[in-house]
């Protein structure tokens, strides 16, 4: 288990995320980052601080895409301005958090979550600006403490 520092240890967020082993911590410091971050490796955290802001300049699909992984922990970020969605949790998931981040203007969903994705959790969290806030086709959610607001569209979308 490491701990890998942003902009010490790897120029970006991706960089981290690529030389991550599961049980690592990432901790992302404050500042502004233009990318798109996909996520593989299960047993990880990426936590950012009070000013980390992900921002897609409506140039980038989606912020942060957990693709199959388990136990993954995204924490304080501000996420804005990506042509689809803030984070995208696809594939086989489970038991995914996603705490303290406010996610804003993206052009489709706050947050998506895939049919195959179970056990995910939404802790505290803000979203606005977004056309549906969180889009769950999951199983087993638990959303708590959150505010979901001044969206064009559904508030929290279930199916």
């Amino acid at each position: 288990m490491a701990t890998i520092r942003v902009k010490a240890d790897y120029p970006t967020i991706q960089a981290a995320v690529n030389a991550a082993f599961p049980g690592d911590v990432i901790l992302v410091e404050d500042g502004v980052y233009n990318e798109q971050v996909t996520i593989n490796t299960s047993f990880i955290k990426i936590i950012g601080g009070e000013q980390t802001i992900l921002d897609g300049k409506m140039q980038l699909s989606v912020g942060f895409v957990l693709n199959n992984t388990n136990g993954v922990e995204i924490k304080s970020f501000i996420i804005k301005n990506f042509r689809s969605d803030g984070i995208d949790v696809t594939g086989n998931g489970n038991a995914n958090v996603i705490e303290k981040t406010q996610i804003s203007d993206a052009n489709y969903y706050g947050i998506t979550l895939a049919s195959s994705v179970v056990n995910s959790q939404i802790k505290n969290v803000s979203i606005s600006g977004v056309y549906y806030g969180i889009y769950n086709l999951s199983n087993n959610l638990r959303i708590e403490g959150s505010r979901i607001a001044f969206n064009g569209g559904y508030g929290i979308y279930c199916s």
